[in-house]
């Protein structure tokens, strides 16, 4: 990949052609953008190039047949269409996608309810790797939920990207890791005929599980409060948090564990009765099952590092 400078909205052909021109394009009514090295060290992991949020103009069009660096756009408010390639998506709040070198996009916003998005541009040998390990690769969409930390990051990395410190470009690409995590566990598999009711009923079941999961961790009984199925309960979970409802519960208890084995004021059978388990043996399976040690492991780090 060879890094260029570059308009956003270059409806060129060819992403190895240098041009000169803005990095951004300007079919938008309100925006808040940065850049930072324009041209990155071909043999660095990781480095963001610009970024920023925009509010798309009632004539927001851009066409490319591709685009010299890799991108992560995100729709928060506001609706468009896409085009990857040769398929064709509408763009809702939520919806996530990337493009990059050779991968051909159109993106029109909705003259009635313009969008308000996020990008972010960067280069680096892991750069594609990064995005194929979040099922993100070059020229895929995704929906997200939950979408609060998604935001959080995007804020953050253009806070930083604009203050133009001398340490910016390292916390920048640090954030753009931290942001594909996240991205990691909030996105689900893109689906026109997306159930609207799916995602708030996951939120409130989890909420009721961070509520009461002290008090219990039968899954029937969490489903019957919940008012839902106990099969779709589990689907729920498997779609949107990618492990068991039973194992969610468990990592809930075992983190109070942890930060009552921080101190010595207890004792392992004590903080164990605490978490609702009679057999300390049973609690310390449940514990290593999460924190791949022993609660008294755990609490000889603890105490050391304190």
């Amino acid at each position: 990949m060879k890094p260029i400078r570059t308009k956003r909205g270059s409806s060129s052909g060819n992403p190895e052609l240098s041009g000169g021109g803005d990095i951004f394009w300007h079919q938008v009514s309100l925006a808040k953008r940065f850049c930072l090295n324009l041209s990155p060290d071909r043999n660095a992991k990781l480095a963001i190039v610009s970024g920023g949020r925009e509010k798309c103009a009632q004539n927001y069009n851009v066409e490319r047949e591709g685009f010299p660096f890799y991108c992560i756009e995100f729709v928060a408010s506001g609706e468009g269409y896409l085009e990857l390639g040769k398929r064709k998506y509408i763009l809702t709040p939520g919806t996530v996608f990337s493009y990059g070198p050779g991968v051909r996009h159109v993106m029109r916003s909705s003259s009635s309810s313009p969008m308000v998005k996020y990008f972010i541009d960067f280069a680096g040998r892991n750069a594609q790797g990064m995005l194929s390990r979040i099922s993100l690769a070059p020229g895929s969409i995704r929906k997200t939920f939950d979408t609060g930390q998604v935001l959080k990051y995007l804020e953050e990395i253009i806070e930083h990207g604009s203050r133009g410190s001398r340490n910016a470009q390292g916390i920048c690409d640090a954030l753009l890791e931290c942001l594909m995590l996240v991205l990691d566990e909030k996105m689900m598999p893109y689906k026109k005929s997306e159930g609207r009711s799916a995602v708030p009923t996951f939120l409130r079941i989890k909420e009721h599980m961070s509520k009461n999961y002290a008090r219990t961790d039968d899954i029937r009984k969490i489903a019957s409060e919940c008012g839902v199925d106990v099969t779709y309960l589990c689907r729920l979970f498997k779609r949107f948090e990618h492990e068991s409802p039973y194992r969610h519960i468990l990592r809930l208890k075992m983190n109070d564990a942890a930060k009552m084995l921080q101190s010595d004021d207890l004792l392992i059978k004590e903080v164990a009765e605490k978490c609702g388990y009679n057999d300390q043996y049973q609690f310390s399976r449940c514990f290593k099952n999460i924190f791949a040690i022993s609660p008294a492991s755990y609490r000889r780090l603890a105490v050391r590092r304190g």
